[in-house]
């Protein structure tokens, strides 16, 4: 296992209800209404309904891997299957756990994150060719029985019915810009819609809440008479940094998905010769960001 510090790990519904109550006075929330298409030259979004809202100055594209803003922005690369696939949970009742970590076997890993009220999050990722089913809680079990503690004891306090699976994916090829400033409406991308990563950096919704910060204070400094400025500085904040990331966990995916034996013996034999402190070192180096001054 390696071991991760400096890792604060939160449910994503808390993170949801925090954003909410911050922004429910401050601004028109709408929830199931999907955009169907974006006419950035005359200041447009058309919504799944019908509903046509207009005279926008800037349009931001935080709707995903999927994204349908993307387009109006760059030509879409669309997205690309990793080659495996995760199950993801968190335990309904406490499990002791001394801290984060991740296990990786022959095509197979398991992770651990401990929550503040003593629930762990983990997820159970396994190679596979596009063709198997999710399983459940059942697959998990069969596909890492064996494997030590406290995975059985994670899987016993798990609900079923709280399991989830998907295809790991990411963007097909980086974007050449995460903007688009000139003539009518402006537009912008962040997070997955901009740099959809692998999970294996746990960053994905990290990096979409500093494209949020950055761009929140560069709106702040430069204001609507310089809209394109602002934009300018957000690409070239965030896009290196957003897709040096994304490579960085696409390949600790593919390090960690392995089936090979000889490959596999490489990579265990170099993970225990890396000592915890460069490993903490490099996530710190991750982790490690400050927000522009407004």
């Amino acid at each position: 296992p390696a071991s991760l510090t400096d890792m604060r790990v939160v449910r994503r519904t808390d993170l949801h209800a925090a954003l909410l109550a911050a922004a429910a006075d401050v601004v028109d929330i709408r929830t199931g209404s999907g955009v169907d298409d974006t006419m950035s030259d005359r200041g447009l979004i058309r919504l799944a309904d019908g509903t046509e809202i207009g005279d926008c100055d800037l349009i931001v594209g935080a709707d995903g891997l999927r994204s349908r803003v993307r387009a109006a922005v760059v030509e879409d690369p669309g997205a690309r299957r990793c080659g495996y696939s995760a199950w993801r949970a968190i335990t309904t009742t406490p499990v002791s756990v001394d801290a984060a970590g991740e296990t990786t076997g022959r095509g197979a890993r398991f992770g651990i994150a401990p929550l503040p009220d003593g629930h762990v999050y983990w997820f159970a990722s396994v190679s596979d060719d596009g063709d198997d089913a999710a399983g459940g809680l059942d697959a998990v079990r069969q596909r890492f029985s064996g494997w030590h503690r406290p995975i059985g004891q994670l899987l016993d306090a798990t609900d079923p019915a709280t399991v989830g699976y998907l295809p790991i994916e990411e963007l097909a090829k980086p974007l050449p810009t995460f903007v688009r400033a000139g003539r009518g409406c402006a537009s912008v991308l962040v997070g997955d819609a901009a740099h959809a990563m692998t999970p294996n950096l746990g960053q994905g919704a990290n990096q979409a809440m500093e494209d949020a910060a950055t761009l929140t204070a560069l709106l702040r400094r430069h204001g609507r008479a310089d809209l394109d400025e602002a934009l300018r500085t957000y690409d070239r904040l965030r896009r290196p940094r957003t897709q040096r990331i994304a490579r960085q966990a696409s390949m600790i995916g593919r390090v960690g998905q392995l089936r090979a034996g000889p490959a596999v013996w490489a990579r265990d034999l170099a993970l225990r010769m890396t000592p915890d402190a460069v490993l903490n070192a490099q996530m710190r180096r991750v982790q490690r960001w400050q927000p522009p001054e407004v």
